[in-house]
């Protein structure tokens, strides 16, 4: 009865204990998981901020406005303008030197607003002239284009007044034309030479003019392209760029961290080892003596004393004794005090 509560004592304790083993694993299997988890959610938002700075700090403005207002110098006391209309449209000033990103090319767009009166359209075509400058006054580019009203017969011009009448009386609708005329195409901006003012002038005193807008495009190329008009695309790629170098960094700093861990850890490894040696050393094996069925104890000295097939005197009978060959398989090299005690309880059992 005695043994049989002592076999399931040790039994209970081998569940026990292998139960405690499991949750100790799936302890450590959740703690990695949120670890990775947590790290994976702070490295997304890292990426984004980056990426995000990266764009708002790489892609210029698209479009830039500046509005423009002409003077001119009167006649007195008759009708008209006696010069031709002048603006000066200010691009930087000493606090910001210039809204134009270095390297960047740009397209430079006048908007004139004019009524289709009979004035303008007997003046035709006329002169825009535009000069770029940079600090303190020094001239960069120069350059004129003509303009026009675009052309429309009076039946036409009759037939679109009776049509948009309507429009025309509620104001919805007015009689004008915008004209946008290019001046220049593919206008560099260059650090050693920043463009501060743009100096326009319309050259004819008989124009009439609504209002009027300066607006620079930036013409995108390369990287800055694909940014613009892909924009989903090129924020996947840069998060994910951005997330394959924190990964890195982290793996290497990780490993950084770790060699000390892996010191002590093998350290400890090798003391649970040596401490099953000594005590599977210790462990005395039942033999049997070729010539009598008796057996008794044997004392194994260390670790590799006894090989398969070895034989030995047994002590007390002084007759040499044959070892099993699977039981002395647990004392071979890199076997662990675990394998020992799974091997007693098997047997126990």
């Amino acid at each position: 009865m005695v043994v049989v509560i002592g076999r399931i004592s040790k039994a209970l304790k081998y569940k026990c204990s292998t139960i405690l083993r499991y949750i100790q694993t799936w302890k450590e299997v959740v703690y990695s998981m949120v670890l990775f988890t947590c790290t994976m959610v702070v490295m997304f938002w890292v990426s984004l901020f980056l990426y995000s700075s990266f764009y708002f700090t790489y892609m210029p403005q698209e479009t830039i406005n500046f509005p423009v207002y002409f003077h001119y110098s009167s006649c007195g006391k008759e009708p008209g303008i006696c010069s031709n209309p002048v603006s000066s449209v200010p691009i930087g000033d000493n606090i910001v030197r210039s809204k134009l990103m270095h390297g960047q090319k740009y397209q430079i767009v006048l908007d004139l607003e004019m009524p289709e009166s009979p004035s303008n359209q007997h003046v035709g075509m006329f002169l825009v002239s535009a000069e770029l400058k940079g600090e303190d006054g020094f001239k960069l580019h120069k350059i004129s284009r003509s303009v026009m009203l675009r052309y429309k017969s009076p039946l036409l011009q009759n037939l679109s007044t009776m049509v948009f009448a309507p429009l025309l009386l509620y104001g919805a609708c007015e009689e004008k034309q915008v004209l946008s005329t290019e001046l220049f195409d593919k206008y560099e901006e260059r650090q050693d030479a920043e463009l501060m003012e743009v100096l326009l002038e319309v050259e004819s005193r008989h124009v009439e003019i609504y209002s009027a807008r300066l607006r620079i495009h930036a013409m995108y190329s390369g990287v800055r392209y694909l940014m613009y008009y892909y924009p989903i695309m090129s924020a996947i790629a840069g998060v994910g760029t951005s997330m394959f170098f924190l990964a890195i960094i982290v793996i290497f700093s990780w490993y950084q961290m770790s060699p000390e861990d892996d010191f002590f850890l093998q350290s400890s490894k090798t003391r649970v080892g040596s401490s099953s040696t000594s005590r599977a050393s210790e462990i005395k094996l039942p033999c049997t003596s070729k010539a009598s069925s008796t057996s008794s104890p044997i004392k194994i000295s260390g670790k590799g004393a006894l090989e398969a097939g070895s034989s030995f005197e047994s002590p007390g009978t002084g007759r040499s004794s044959d070892v099993d060959r699977s039981t002395l398989n647990i004392f071979k090299e890199g076997s662990t005090m675990q394998e020992v005690e799974k091997n007693e309880t098997g047997e126990s059992l």
